[in-house]
């Protein structure tokens, strides 16, 4: 959720300011998360998937 608040504030916030490691870090952040979803098993995927979809009360 981190990194879809930083991209929120980053698109509708004007005065907000990065800093070039900080961009660097959320790239790498967001590279490592791809990765471990394309490593998981289908069952692993469908199971995240259905989770971000229908979130437990």
């Amino acid at each position: 959720m981190e990194l879809v608040e930083r991209r929120h504030a980053a698109d509708y916030n004007p005065l907000e300011r990065f800093r070039t490691s900080d961009a660097d870090l959320a790239i790498k952040t967001a590279r490592t998360a791809l990765e471990q979803f394309k490593k998981a098993s289908n069952a692993q995927r469908k199971a995240f998937l259905a989770l971000l979809a229908f979130p437990p009360r």
